[in-house]
């Protein structure tokens, strides 16, 4: 089984499938993994790529993944990514989500300053 699944992952990273992979990752609980298909959308260069793969993360995470602990590591790398990228405005919306979600109110906060100033 372990076999089968390695294959497909190893596919799918050749093929550029992240979202093939970022479900790999939720389904098996290996924060690796998604960190894996996280830098491999960065490494596209495709900054439309990248954001839809982590608003998929975001969303995927919500209906799926029921422990917490996990869930706030996932959430805490897709903040991660998008920190180190450009935000462009459709963003905020995924990205506000995680925070509320990491119950951080001040960055929350901060996002909207942001919105407003622009």
């Amino acid at each position: 089984m372990v076999t089968l699944v390695e294959g497909m992952l190893r596919q799918a990273v050749v093929e550029k499938s992240h979202r093939l992979v970022v479900g790999i990752a939720l389904e098996s609980m290996r924060l690796d993994l998604l960190q894996m298909a996280i830098q491999g959308a960065q490494a596209d260069g495709n900054d439309k790529t990248l954001s839809d793969l982590l608003d998929y993360v975001v969303k995927m995470c919500g209906k799926f993944v029921s422990i917490q602990k996990f869930r706030v590591s996932c959430l805490e790398l897709v903040v991660e990514a998008y920190q180190k990228k450009s935000k462009e405005p459709y963003e905020y919306c995924c990205l506000s989500q995680c925070y509320f979600s990491l119950s951080k109110a001040q960055e929350v906060a901060d996002l909207l300053v942001e919105l407003l100033d622009s």
